[in-house]
């Protein structure tokens, strides 16, 4: 979460959804600070009047870049879903014991009520039509490229997760037509609710 007392706002996070790149650019040209957990949803210091914004992705990319987030960084540190494929994932995500990592987008969004909603798919856009925002959007363009942390145009930029030689396809051609169905089931109402259909 970030938030600033100065400008009366709280970005809180949505997983896998441009995270990196708006707290880089909220905390070095807005004001912003670093409240609580990375994820986190509450926060005593918001106030009544202050804007309340998240972000959301399309839900199919979204389910990818989790699924490597998860089954790859392996190769960073460890994760129990190390090698675990799409349809795996997707088999625990049906569960109603599902880890918070995959909780759909709507079930995130439910447990703070944010006024705003960006789509990473027009970031930029959206970002420059918060209120607090006076400063070129070329800033969330910049940052996203820095930051590395989302899919730019539909190809990885994070050279830190995966060397050239080995970086990911584009997120379309991990799944099958199965996995395709098996999301939109899973996350239909994210697909219904954020505009995704």
């Amino acid at each position: 979460m970030v938030i600033s007392e100065a400008l009366g706002y709280a970005f809180i996070s949505t997983r896998k959804a441009g995270t990196c790149t708006l707290y880089a650019t909220l905390q070095e040209h807005y004001s912003g600070e670093r409240e609580g957990e990375f994820h986190a949803t509450q926060s005593l210091r918001i106030q009544p009047d202050w804007l309340v914004f998240t972000t959301c992705r399309n839900p199919l990319p979204w389910f990818v870049s989790i699924w490597w987030y998860l089954c790859h960084r392996g190769e960073r540190g460890g994760s129990p879903y190390s090698g675990a494929s799409l349809a795996d994932l997707l088999g625990l995500a049906r569960k109603s014991t599902a880890p918070v990592w995959l909780e759909s987008q709507s079930a995130r969004h439910r447990r703070f009520a944010p006024q705003r909603v960006l789509r990473v798919e027009h970031l930029g856009d959206d970002f420059a039509e918060l209120p607090f925002v006076a400063k070129p959007l070329e800033l969330v363009r910049r940052n996203t490229a820095e930051s590395g942390c989302w899919w730019d145009g539909g190809a990885w930029s994070d050279e830190r997760l995966a060397p050239i030689e080995r970086r990911p396809k584009l997120w379309h051609e991990y799944l099958t037509l199965r996995d395709e169905t098996g999301i939109r089931e899973v996350y239909a109402e994210d697909f219904e609710r954020l505009d995704y259909a």
